[in-house]
């Protein structure tokens, strides 16, 4: 018997006072009854909540019911009931008993500022609800009544429940607020709310008291936390109490502190252990994600204590865990030793399903009850609830957790076992119920008219309902307790509002004082003697000595069928050959020899042939299987037919006997007479061996079969019955194309079948190979998919052109250059009549796939070129010159020769291709790396003069312009007869001839005396190397005022061109634009190349345009792999990168 009250879990808890006053509430309410000092009234609803009115001149209820209960028989059944008489409202939750004596425990709350009597015995409360305790003899004589008195501001107190151990100590427990007396020991809250544990004797004298409490009080600032610790339930042994609950903060169990101390919805459960002297001996905890509470406890006799309780997700007991559903409500069983070591855990699959009793039969089984919604199952068996409302259940627990079975409490709506004991005389189980439903419980139908009633039931051990009692009532009333001594006398404790009625159990009746008062329900005899421990009592039981709990009678003669030797009086007695001793009744078994279709049991085995032998010849074989139903047997010389089909007399099994009536003795369905294996059942059908095994069912027997644990279809070759996946006659181990059904032979072991008919056949069945396009599975060197060209397969017959490239198979030109192009550029510039296909990354592409070419230099292959150079003429600026192709300046001179390949130029005699501005054939000096003095134009703008080498600013060219009249001595004369002498030459000349004119003298222009107007040698060349001196200095002044004149100095151009284009580059002299040669075409005029890079060439017109290919001044851009990239023009498509040894643009893409 467990002792608890149920504390439905909150789920709409806000704030926390809301928390724990909740909880206080539901605990208070206990079982459907709720009060305060206000004195408050109160109704019930169907969901196990208290309803406060807040009228309080009526209280609220659900329509009267009454329960009613009809019995057969007669026993002797007494009982008596009484209540706790209050005029203000008062609860009854809890019931214990002492064994052996039958004394009655009791407790209850009642309100503040009243009194209540129990019989003689009254005790009075101060403002606040307070627990009463009474306790009184089997026969309802109270022996005294005590209370816990309550003092201080707001104060409140639980009872939680009450034990009582074999000697007959009194333990309370429950929780309270403020300070509270039992006697003398008296006991102050630290926390929110506390824990109270009480010893009473069995003279109501409290021995002590002890609680177990909370560090702080909440009030959101100095305490953020709800610390409190609340008891639910209690059991108890000679050697001291235990008690369990829940807790949240930081306590003396433990902490359970959740988010901020503001919701509570973190409760964990604990267990403690006092010993009988109060000392506190241990605490244990057990923990899961949400709100945890324990619904009952019962201790076995060793220490061991069961407590139950609900979790949400999962629930750890110290190394034990159990799981489920997030957000489901699911009950749980765990076990925890004398020494607070948790044993074990275990679920039971129920959603919202609480276990509200536990207490245990004679052989250790455990006897649980409790409530669910909707289903709950225990083992392979699920209970429903019939309405879809809150239903009772019960079950016996063998451990370890196997379910010897479980029974429905419950009708069409609200039902509930509020807890169970066990009779410790008949072994059966007892439980009190709340139910609003009409409940059939065995062969007893409590009917309800709509309200919350009480009612006890009994079960036997093996499950099977014996009676049951309703208490009948114009209002609402609830069973809340119940428990059983030693004499089968059964207690229960509840509360009822109006009046009620036990006369089910001769306990007679009670009118309520105030809106709701406690009562005791008392009876005995309800388990009378019953000698077979059936759970029906003797005097009605149909087999007395014989288990016969439903007692079954069959024939209806009186004698229960646990005792009748012919429960079904066809005269074939139950032990002596009656195969059927609870079929039909109202028959005799007979067997005729000479008619078997009047016989009504032909192997007189006591089933009816008609109807219920289902094998009627007693040969093992069922008639629906035998095709020989009533075989012959001998019935002058035996009692019952004795032959049964066995494998050595009914091989195949049918039941008719192979030496007289089987003429297919192994049933395989081929007559013995063509059956090759006669003796053994077969279903072989093909070839010689007819009927005999065949285990892969295909159809060849074992014997022939060459694959006999396989099914197969393989008839060709040399192989019978094995696996032929293409369905060609020939096994997978020997086709060599299992999966092609035209092919099975593959010479050179290729892929491609022999079979020039079938599918892919192969061209060349001796010499494997893998092409797949002109011909199949020739040679293909490179794996291209075309075969490679042989003496009878040439290219032109679709052989690869290119064997050895698996990118190329195509030359339409023949000239070695595949058709096929890997420049995803050319798919818009490209012909698309052109023979080949644009493949990514081939090799070799043949740009003029038309016409047959020999360039291969710059990635163009395949077109003409002329010269043996490489270069495609369309790409070769010389496609007549072997030594050059390319101009990359223009000016007409290739780069091999052009000493400024970078820059147009017409030059010719000093150097080819550089700038020459006046186009006398002398370049221009760079006055970097080509000055005058190695060959350049001394004169840039004059094209009849080039060279001065005496540097005197006038043209050694007689015939030119300014020419120099001295030109190999530096002077600075402008007269035109003597431009370009020095004056002592000209002095000297003319003295010479008299004064006048540019005569000679006998020694030339410049005599060959030893001296000049008088002035000797000596005097002379210091005069000429000042003169020169001077020379030098006025032509580099020259110089530079002619840079400063007109435009940048040349110098500055050159420089800048060589330093990758830092100045304007100098004008271009008249040389052409870039010019494309004409198109290559064939004889009828189609183009035969892809088009090129435009080419440099020179030209009359002195326009200058935008080349068609960039110039190496450009600037293009770096990409990751490193080289430096131009789109040009932009948006064409066609990609540059420059060459990193000439600096010059390579068109790639």
């Amino acid at each position: 018997m467990a002792t608890s009250i149920q504390t439905p879990k909150a789920t709409c808890r806000t704030g926390i006072a809301g928390v724990l006053t909740l909880l206080l509430l539901t605990s208070v309410l206990a079982n459907f009854a709720f009060f305060s000092a206000d004195s408050s009234t109160f109704s019930f609803d169907s969901e196990d909540s208290p309803v406060i009115s807040d009228d309080s001149s009526s209280i609220t209820t659900l329509e009267s019911s009454s329960f009613t209960a009809a019995r057969s028989g007669a026993r002797a059944i007494a009982g008596w009931s009484d209540i706790g008489a209050s005029s203000s409202p008062a609860v009854g939750s809890a019931v214990a008993v002492e064994s052996v004596s039958g004394d009655i425990y009791s407790g209850g709350i009642f309100s503040g500022s009243s009194s209540m009597s129990l019989g003689p015995n009254a005790v009075s409360s101060t403002t606040y609800i307070q627990p009463w305790f009474g306790k009184s003899d089997s026969s309802g004589n109270w022996q005294w009544a005590e209370t816990g008195v309550l003092s201080g501001t707001n104060s409140e107190s639980t009872l939680s429940g009450i034990a009582v151990s074999a000697n007959g100590d009194l333990y309370v427990t429950g929780m309270f607020y403020g300070t509270i007396d039992f006697g003398s020991h008296s006991l102050t809250s630290t926390g929110y709310y506390d824990t109270y544990t009480a010893k009473a004797n069995s003279a109501g004298q409290w021995q002590w008291a002890s609680a177990l409490q909370g560090n702080g009080d909440y009030d959101g600032t100095t305490v953020t936390t709800l610390d409190a610790v609340w008891p639910t339930a209690i059991a108890a042994s000679n050697s001291g109490v235990m008690i369990s609950g829940l807790f949240i903060g930081n306590t003396d169990v433990g902490t359970a502190v959740d988010s901020g101390g503001t919701s509570g919805d973190d409760a964990e459960i604990f267990v403690a252990k006092y010993t009988s002297s109060g000392s506190l001996q241990w605490t244990a905890e057990a923990r899961g994600p949400a709100f945890q509470e324990t619904q009952a406890m019962y201790m076995e006799s060793n220490g061991d204590t069961w407590i139950s309780s609900t979790f949400d997700g999962n629930m750890n007991f110290g190394s034990h865990s159990v799981s489920g559903t997030p957000g489901v409500s699911t009950p749980v069983l765990a076990q925890i030793d004398s020494t607070g070591a948790w044993k074990s855990a275990m679920s039971i699959s129920g959603a919202d399903s609480f276990i509200y009793g536990i207490d245990e039969f004679s052989n250790g089984d455990l006897f649980l009850g409790g409530t669910f919604t909707s289903s709950i199952t225990f083992g392979s068996t699920t209970l429903n609830s019939p309405g879809g409302d809150t239903s009772g259940w019960v079950a016996k627990l063998s451990t370890p957790n196997t379910w010897s079975w479980s029974a429905l409490v419950g009708g069409s709506t609200y039902d509930r076992v509020t807890d169970v004991a066990v009779d410790p005389i008949s072994d059966n189980g007892v439980l009190s119920i709340s139910s609003a439903s009409s409940i059939t419980l065995g062969s007893d139908t409590i009917s309800s008219q709509g309200a919350n009633d009480s009612a006890l039931a009994i079960i036997s051990n093996s499950g099977s309902w014996v009676s049951a009692f309703g208490a009948n009532s114009s209002a609402d009333n609830n069973a809340a307790d119940i428990a059983v001594d030693n004499g089968g006398n059964i207690s229960i404790v509840g509360t009822f509002s109006s009046s009620i009625d036990f006369s089910s159990t001769n306990s007679g009746s009670q009118n309520a004082l105030a809106s709701i008062n406690p009562y005791i329900w008392s009876s005995s005899g309800l388990l009378a003697a019953d000698a077979d421990g059936d759970g029906i009592p003797d005097d009605i039981d149909n087999c007395p000595n014989d288990a016969n709990p439903l007692q079954e009678d069959l024939d209806q003669d009186l004698d229960g069928d646990a005792c009748d030797y012919d429960d079904d009086n066809d005269t074939i007695l139950d032990n002596s050959g009656d195969d059927c001793p609870q079929g039909e009744i109202g028959w005799i078994s007979d067997s005729d020899p000479l008619d078997k279709n009047t016989s009504t049991d032909w192997d007189l085995d006591g089933c009816r042939d008609l109807n219920e032998d289902l094998d009627d010849d007693n040969d093992n074989i069922e008639d629906t299987s035998d095709s020989c139903p009533k075989s012959n047997w001998d019935h002058a010389v035996l009692q019952r037919p004795v032959w049964v089909s066995e494998p050595s007399s009914d091989i195949d099994g049918d039941g008719c006997r192979d030496a007289d009536e089987d003429s297919d003795d192994d049933g395989d369905g081929v007559n013995d007479s063509s059956d090759a294996c006669s003796d053994e059942a077969g279903n072989s059908s093909l070839g010689a061996s007819l009927g005999c095994p065949d285990d892969d069912g295909d159809g060849w027997a074992n014997i022939t079969d060459d694959c006999p644990d396989v099914f197969g279809t393989s008839n060709n070759g040399t192989l019978d019955g094995c696996l032929d996946g293409d369905g060609d006659g020939w096994a997978d181990s020997e086709d060599a194309l299992p999966l092609d059904s035209t092919q099975w032979i593959d010479s050179d072991g290729d892929g491609f079948g022999d079979n020039q008919d079938g599918i892919r056949p192969d061209d060349c069945p001796n010499d494997a190979g893998s092409s797949i396009d002109d011909r199949w599975g020739c040679p293909d060197m490179d794996s291209d998919g075309y075969s490679d060209p042989d003496s009878l397969w040439l290219v032109e017959d679709g052989a690869d052109a290119i064997a050895n490239d698996s990118t190329q198979w195509s030359d339409f030109d023949e000239d070695g250059y595949g058709d096929n192009f890997g420049n995803e550029s050319w798919q818009v510039s490209r012909n698309e009549n052109w023979p080949g296909e644009y493949l990514f990354l081939a090799n070799m592409q043949d740009a003029c796939p038309l016409e047959s070419g020999s360039s291969w230099k710059d990635e163009f292959y395949g077109c003409r070129d002329t010269d043996g150079d490489g270069y495609a003429d369309v790409l070769d600026a010389f496609p007549n010159d072997v030594d050059d192709y390319r101009d990359i300046d223009g000016d007409g001179i290739g780069d091999s020769k052009d000493a400024c390949p970078n820059q147009s130029g017409t030059s010719s005699e000093d150097r080819e291709g550089c700038v020459d501005t006046d186009g006398d054939g002398y370049s221009d000096p760079d006055g970097l790396t080509w000055f005058t003095t190695n060959g350049a134009d001394a004169f840039r703008t004059d094209a009849t003069q080039w060279a001065d080498a005496d540097a005197d600013g006038f043209g050694d060219n007689s015939t030119g312009l300014d020419a120099d009249v001295c030109p190999e001595n530096y002077g600075t004369s402008t007269a035109i007869e003597w431009l370009g002498c020095p004056p002592e030459m000209i002095i000297e000349v003319k003295d010479n001839n008299g004064g006048g004119g540019n005569g000679t003298s006998s020694g030339g222009l410049f005599g060959d005396s030893d001296g000049v107007a008088g002035m000797s040698t000596t005097t002379l060349a210091i005069i000429g190397v000042v003169l020169v001196i001077i020379a030098v200095v006025l032509i580099m002044l020259f110089t530079i005022m002619r840079r400063g004149d007109d435009d940048d100095s040349w110098e500055e151009e050159m420089y800048a061109e060589q330093m990758g284009g830092g100045y304007d580059a100098q004008a271009q002299p008249a040389y052409a634009q870039p010019v494309q040669p004409a198109q290559q075409v064939d004889a009828y005029g189609r183009p035969v190349a892809q088009t090129a890079h435009a080419v440099m060439m020179p030209t009359t017109s002195a326009q200058a345009i935008a080349p068609t290919t960039p110039t190496a001044n450009m600037t293009g851009e770096v990409r990751s792999d490193g080289n430096e990239w131009m789109e040009y023009p932009a948006g064409s498509g066609m990609w540059y990168a420059r060459d990193q040894t000439t600096f010059q643009w390579i068109r790639r893409i």
